[in-house]
């Protein structure tokens, strides 16, 4: 997946008991793989806790047409790590390489189309790194199906 996302995070209000609350607005993408393909529409968002303890708590939403019509949905959740070489690439609008962060969701997909009905059966693991994409701040993350 290589996901566009607003260049600026929305502040979403005072600390909290488990953290400060940040929007993180998606603003399209894609998604390429041997049985999914298509793009990630605008409006979905990751609305991330970050802990006092270093790591961002990820909530994940968003959806997706595939090449053929089908609209499919995404919910996930997981854990950032906010490492120095994260802190470089925020600043700077830069990138960062998988292994830089513990960057890791789990996932679901689901659909009412019976041609993708294989994802409402499965849940899904996504490992992440920063990218830049076309709006200077970007996600590109790999996902692997549990079988």
């Amino acid at each position: 997946m290589q996901i566009d996302v607003a260049a600026d995070m929305r502040d979403a209000g005072p600390d909290g008991p488990f953290g400060h609350r940040f929007l993180l607005e998606i603003v399209g993408g894609e998604v390429t793989g041997e049985r999914l393909s298509g793009t990630i529409a605008s409006g979905g968002g990751d609305w991330m806790t970050l802990g006092r303890d270093g790591w961002g708590r990820l909530d994940v939403r968003f959806a997706m047409t595939t090449e053929d019509g089908a609209t499919i949905t995404y919910s996930g959740s997981g854990l950032f790590e906010f490492t120095e070489p994260v802190v470089a690439a925020l600043g700077a609008s830069g990138a960062t390489e998988y292994e830089d962060q513990y960057y890791r969701t789990t996932g679901r997909l689901e659909t009412g189309d019976a041609r993708y009905g294989w994802v409402n059966q499965a849940l899904f693991v996504t490992e992440g790194r920063l990218s830049p994409r076309t709006t200077g701040r970007g996600i590109e993350a790999r996902m692997l199906r549990l079988t």
